[in-house]
């Protein structure tokens, strides 16, 4: 039978793995922990942004 070549660098990166080499298990709670996070700081920064918004746009207009 004829031998099967592992694909190159630039193949891997183009076009991704194969199906069978993505075994990897993900660790859904910590995923969920981590956009959790992510979305608690969104909403922390949120008001800082709008507070910013009207000194930006000041700034901005001046030419």
């Amino acid at each position: 039978m004829a031998r099967r070549r592992s694909p190159d660098f630039f193949s891997q990166v183009m076009f991704g793995r194969s199906p069978k080499q993505e075994e990897e298990k993900v660790d859904w709670e910590s995923l969920l922990t981590q956009i959790d996070e992510i979305i608690v700081s969104i909403d922390e920064l949120a008001p800082l942004l709008l507070e910013l918004s009207p000194l930006l746009d000041r700034f901005l207009d001046k030419k």
